[in-house]
């Protein structure tokens, strides 16, 4: 495969590939839909699962655009969850927005916690 800027394996037995051009493909293992491709077969050669992407996590992406892109076991066809998405934090299942706000991944669009809330490192003192 030609222009890969990028390889990823979340697991053993799967790899998402990322092209220079943007677009994100997934090879190997896809019993659970992990692949995001659509459907539950293994895939032996590379499959395209989208195009203007700009970050990629398991089961997820984030576009050019700014959208964050999710599939599941029981929907393994990656569908739209969120607009203005910066960054994400898988650990703590946060969505980082343009408005620079914290919003939490159960998609009730409350406001998780405010950046004026946190304390950057240059705030904190050590006794």
């Amino acid at each position: 495969m030609d222009d890969v800027e990028s390889v990823s394996s979340p697991s053993y037995n799967y790899i998402y590939i990322m092209k220079t051009d943007g677009s994100l493909w997934g090879l190997g293992d896809n019993r659970n839909g992990q692949l995001g491709d659509g459907t539950k077969i293994n895939k032996t050669e590379p499959v395209k699962i989208a195009e203007d992407v700009r970050k990629t996590f398991s089961y997820a992406f984030i576009k050019n655009d700014n959208t964050f892109w999710r599939w599941d076991q029981s929907n393994p066809t990656p569908e739209k969850i969120f607009d203005n998405v910066v960054d994400y934090r898988v650990n703590a299942r946060l969505f980082i927005l343009e408005d620079k706000n914290f919003y939490d991944e159960v998609r009730t669009g409350e406001i998780a916690l405010r950046m004026e809330d946190v304390m950057l490192p240059s705030q904190v003192v050590i006794p």
